[in-house]
């Protein structure tokens, strides 16, 4: 007796960034990037590994493929908009929805009485 099983390979869920957007200017921040995958069967998406590539105003970072983010913050990031897409085997899911670091800077109050 043989038993045949069908693998369906299917794309990535598309990915929801995790993390602390308020951080402040010199600390770190780091996103996480979170899919899931819609092979088939059930247990075969289970074993199968997801790989995730970082974006930064649409274009990939050079990280790896690594599920989390971590940069120093600098009031320049303000600007950029940061998204992930996570890889399956084969087929790769839709880049997420973007999301944007708020630096917040201290306001130091100097007094001069002269």
């Amino acid at each position: 007796m043989s038993f045949w099983v069908v693998l369906l390979i299917g794309h990535p869920k598309k990915p929801n960034i995790r993390g602390n957007l308020n951080v402040s200017v010199g600390s770190y921040f780091e996103l996480t990037c979170l899919s899931k995958s819609t092979s088939a069967p059930d247990y075969y998406a289970r074993l199968e590994k997801l790989s995730y590539t970082w974006l930064v105003n649409g274009t990939k970072m050079d990280n790896g493929n690594n599920q989390n983010l971590s940069l120093c913050v600098t009031k320049d990031l303000r600007y950029n908009q940061y998204s992930c897409i996570a890889m399956g085997k084969k087929l790769e899911s839709e880049p997420s929805d973007t999301v944007k670091i708020n630096p917040l800077c201290k306001i130091v109050f100097v007094f001069n009485d002269k």
